[in-house]
């Protein structure tokens, strides 16, 4: 009777082993080289056409950090996090190419430097260069096209995208182009 049990238990185990092996995936961790860059969290839906996914990382790090802003200019490295709901469809016949495209909200927190008239330590005033802290919201698109490695399992993926940030609080309407390349791991 154990020798049964034992061989049920392990007939059980290697059909579920073997049926995550074809299981559609439902979550992605990955990483991004661009603007914004950093670490991304993707849900696939049901329907297995779009997505859900969280962007957290670096805003201004590879390129446009001197760009002028408002009344002054970026010179340093912030932080931004964004939504995006996605629509994805695969490419002709081939399951593993897709493009993909998406609409979401951001939000960027990064110090903008301007010249503004200041009392200088000597107590005369005088033009001194001062940061503005800036926490900014704002909408984001993106269109990109992703190669999934090994569409059986899709354990890693590789994109390229671009897109691009309109603010609407505080500097309505500035617009910014975004991008990258990067990996996901999908589960």
């Amino acid at each position: 009777m154990k020798t049964r049990l034992l061989i049920l238990f392990l007939s059980v185990l290697a059909s579920g082993v073997w049926a995550q092996d074809y299981a559609p995936t439902r979550l992605a961790v990955g990483v991004r080289l661009g603007e914004p860059g950093g670490v991304m969290l993707r849900h696939y839906f049901r329907n297995d056409r779009n997505a859900l996914e969280l962007n957290f990382g670096t805003y201004g790090a590879f390129w446009d950090n001197d760009r002028a802003y408002r009344n002054g200019y970026f010179k340093n490295i912030g932080w931004a996090a964004n939504l995006l709901y996605l629509w994805r469809t695969d490419i002709g016949s081939s399951r593993n190419w897709q493009l993909y495209y998406g609409l979401g909200g951001q939000v960027n927190n990064r110090r903008y430097y301007r010249v503004q008239e200041v009392t200088l330590p000597t107590g005369q005033r005088g033009p001194a260069e001062v940061y503005v802290r800036n926490v900014a919201l704002g909408a984001t698109g993106t269109f990109g096209l992703e190669y999934f490695v090994d569409r059986g399992y899709k354990p890693l993926s590789i994109f390229a995208e671009i897109g691009a940030y309109t603010e609407l609080v505080p500097a309505v309407l500035h617009t910014h182009v975004q991008g990258g390349a990067g990996a996901r791991l999908n589960f």
